[in-house]
């Protein structure tokens, strides 16, 4: 599978979906991977000893890169909130 990273072992992972409520339209929260130039909800690899439920909130704060959660300022991802309804 050219372009994905395989293993013969299982991998966990974990993510979350952002979103406002009340909104209208539904806005959810995608990050965006400047290298590879996709879109994606929040979501990572589990770390050793960490809960599921950790690692979305992990996952989520470093990506989204979200202000106190100590992460650098250069990073290679951007968080933008979409417009569920008309995605804008």
């Amino acid at each position: 599978m050219d372009g994905f990273l395989c293993s013969e072992n299982l991998m966990i992972g974990a993510g979350m979906v952002i979103f406002q409520v009340p909104s209208d339209p539904l806005k959810v929260v995608l990050v965006y991977e400047k290298r590879r130039k996709y879109w994606f909800l929040p979501k990572g690899r589990k770390d050793v000893g960490e809960a599921v439920e950790q690692t979305a909130v992990r996952e989520a704060f470093e990506e989204v890169h979200h202000e106190n959660t100590g992460m650098p300022d250069e990073v290679n991802y951007e968080s933008h909130i979409l417009n569920v309804l008309d995605g804008t």
